[in-house]
């Protein structure tokens, strides 16, 4: 068993994040600017999870590369990091 939580270090306040996870899908609620979510058990780990995010007047989607399959990381507890480049949003994972 695993646990994740997500970081926003996007610089804006989101009102909504949706994570999917191999388990299914987290409504994580809103985060403010450099806020974290509580911890969620899962049952598994991707790299690359699909987020989902929205503020005021942002919309912000990562989908991983549909091509690859993707491996479960081990076991333990992961944060993913929410940060915008170019206007993109771009998900970085640290492992706790």
């Amino acid at each position: 068993m695993s646990e994740i939580r997500v970081r926003n270090a996007t610089g804006a306040a989101l009102d909504d994040v949706r994570l999917t996870a191999p388990g299914g899908r987290l409504s994580l609620g809103p985060l403010a600017s450099g806020a974290v979510s509580s911890w969620h058990p899962v049952g598994a780990v991707h790299r690359y999870p699909t987020v989902e995010a929205s503020g005021p007047g942002i919309d912000l989607m990562h989908l991983p590369f549909d091509g690859d399959a993707q491996a479960d990381l081990p076991a333990g507890r992961y944060t993913y990091v929410l940060r915008l480049e170019g206007g993109r949003l771009v998900v970085g994972l640290e492992e706790d």
